[in-house]
This record gives structure tokens, C-alpha cells and sequence, in this order.
């Protein structure tokens, strides 16, 4: 059996509606229900030659939130699963995260990733790392937000319209060039980090077309699922 058949049937099969009463957004009923959010994370699986892996191979989640996608990989059998999270962009998660990490059996290390700082991942170097729908990329704390009176650096607000609206300048070439330098650290000899910045703004904004050129080296196509602009890297050593 396929990883993909596996993964497919056991977000189908699995019982996880102890822990609604502990998450109870829309989200997380919606991820653990459906198996279509997963589309792109089995997609770079197999990039990866995830059904050829041997069990014992050593991989690190960057960025696990509520943990379902490490517990995953554990529950097929890979034995060697390292993950991390990051407080600052999980606040007002803590305490269901507190509860849902100890449950999928996972303990991530605290990692804030910042543009142009040197960063070491839980478990020294990998054979697979995977940053999957990921906002580490987004520079949060390059906007600044004015509400007539205020001046703050407040970067998500609910409006009128009641919808959340996030604001965010993304990494440039040098960022990456730093960050893909820091990766290739993490990574053991023929390992490869798969790397999916959500959204993907690079192909819709003008000016971001200088970043979007030097990532072409690493892109693999450009995907829409259910008009969610999706695209990932492979950063390889």
C-alpha cells in the first residue's frame, strides 16, 4: 500500500472526536475529517520517495500546530519524527496544543525562524525536513498597523466584514539565500527539505518578481486546490 492510500484512509478511518471538545474550530473538524487539505503535503511526500523511505529515516515537522501530520507519520511507522512550533504564532492555541501534542505522542521544540538569524532544528541534521503550509516566511513585524490614533505593529485584525485579514511583507532573495544556506545545515548528506510557503504570492504581485525568479531553481508546479494558491520547494544536499 501507497503512503498516499495509507494517509487517505487513516484521516478517513481515524476517531478523533474526543478532541473536538478540546479544538473546537471549523479547521481542525475540517483536517481531520477531509482528506483533501492533505493533497499537497502526499504531493511532496512523494517528491520525496516517501513509499522507498526506510522506516528508521530521520525527519523533522517545522511548524507541526495542532501535530496531526507528525502523529501520522509516527502511527505508519517511522521511528525517528522530531517537530517544533513556534509560541509567538500559536498564542491562542496553548491550551489545545497542550492537551493534542501529548495525545499524537509529540513534544515540539520551541523554533522561532527569523529572516537572516541562524537556526538549528531538534535531532542535528535530517534525512527529511518538511515545512508544510507554512507562514514562517511571512515578515510580520515589517508592517506597521495605524488605526487613527494608534501606531502598532499589530499584523492580523477581524474587520467589519468579519473576516480575519492578515498583513505581511514576504522574505526577498537575500532572506532566502540565507535560509535555504541554513536548511542545507539541517539536512544530511542526499536529504532533502520540502518547503511550502502558504499562500503563494510569488506568481501575483509584481514586484515580488526578482524572488520568484531565483526560487524557480527549487519550484516544483504551482497548484490550486480549491482556489488556495499552493506551490512548494525542494531544497536538496
Amino acid at each position: 500500500m501507497t503512503f498516499r492510500k495509507w494517509f487517505n484512509d487513516f484521516i478517513s478511518e481515524h476517531n478523533f472526536s474526543d478532541l473536538y471538545t478540546v479544538e473546537k474550530s471549523d479547521y481542525f473538524r475540517g483536517i481531520t475529517q477531509n482528506t483533501d487539505y492533505w493533497k499537497i503535503h502526499l504531493d511532496m511526500l512523494e517528491e520525496y520517495g516517501i513509499d522507498d523511505a526506510a522506516s528508521d529515516i530521520s525527519i523533522c515537522d517545522v511548524g507541526v500546530w495542532f501535530g496531526v501530520w507528525p502523529y501520522a507519520l509516527k502511527e505508519y511507522g517511522f521511528s525517528n519524527v522530531y517537530t517544533t512550533e513556534c509560541q509567538q504564532h500559536s498564542i491562542s492555541k496553548q491550551d489545545s496544543f497542550s492537551v493534542l501534542h501529548p495525545r499524537f505522542g509529540i513534544d515540539p521544540q520551541e523554533l522561532h525562524i527569523k529572516p537572516g538569524q541562524a537556526f538549528d532544528l531538534p535531532g542535528g541534521q535530517h534525512d527529511l525536513i518538511t515545512i508544510m503550509k507554512s507562514n514562517v516566511f511571512w515578515k510580520t513585524t515589517e508592517v506597521i498597523h495605524y488605526d487613527g490614533v494608534n501606531v502598532n505593529t499589530q499584523w492580523q485584525v477581524t474587520g467589519a466584514d468579519d473576516v480575519v485579514h492578515t498583513f505581511f511583507t514576504l522574505y526577498d532573495v537575500h532572506d532566502w539565500e540565507f535560509f535555504i544556506d541554513n536548511i542545507r545545515k539541517c539536512l544530511r548528506p542526499g536529504g532533502k527539505a520540502l518547503i511550502n510557503p502558504e499562500p503563494w504570492c510569488y506568481d501575483q504581485i509584481e514586484h515580488l518578481s526578482e524572488t520568484r525568479k531565483f526560487l524557480e531553481q527549487y519550484l516544483q508546479k504551482t497548484y490550486n486546490y480549491k482556489n488556495q494558491l499552493s506551490n512548494f520547494l525542494v531544497i536538496e544536499k
